[in-house]
Parts: structure tokens; C-alpha cells; sequence
């Protein structure tokens, strides 16, 4: 039971954390469809929260870019 609590812990924490990933949403009804569209917005600075989920970054390598490029990996 604790550990259960833990994982919900650490993920709403995550979940809190990266929140602000998204930059517009932009909702299309047709009829009774509604279709939601988010355009992600990649160009922030990397912090310590990626370096936890996405390990350190390799040497020689921009953390900026590198980080980028494992998020656009995941939205795919």
C-alpha cells in the first residue's frame, strides 16, 4: 500500500511539474465532433526534472537540443 501512494505521489508530482509543456490548444467542432488540436511548445530550458527523467546528457552534445529531441520523440 505505501509504495502505491508513493508512485501516485511521484507521478502527480511529475504530472504537476510539466504541466506547461503545451503553448495553444485549439478546438474544431463540426456538428457534434469536437476535434482538440495542441501545437507543443519544445523551445524551453532544459532543468533538472529532464536530466532525472531523460539521464544525463552525452558528452559534447547541447543539453538544450538534446532534451528537445527526447521530448518530440515521446509526442510522437
Amino acid at each position: 500500500m505505501n509504495r502505491r501512494v508513493t508512485t501516485l505521489g511521484c507521478f502527480l508530482l511529475t504530472l504537476a511539474l510539466t504541466g506547461g509543456c503545451y503553448e495553444k490548444v485549439i478546438r474544431v467542432k463540426t456538428g457534434d465532433r469536437t476535434t482538440e488540436v495542441a501545437d507543443p511548445d519544445f523551445n524551453e530550458q532544459p532543468s533538472a526534472l529532464d536530466e532525472v527523467m531523460w539521464g544525463p546528457v552525452p558528452k559534447g552534445q547541447d543539453p538544450a537540443t538534446y532534451y528537445r529531441k527526447k521530448k518530440q520523440l515521446l509526442a510522437q
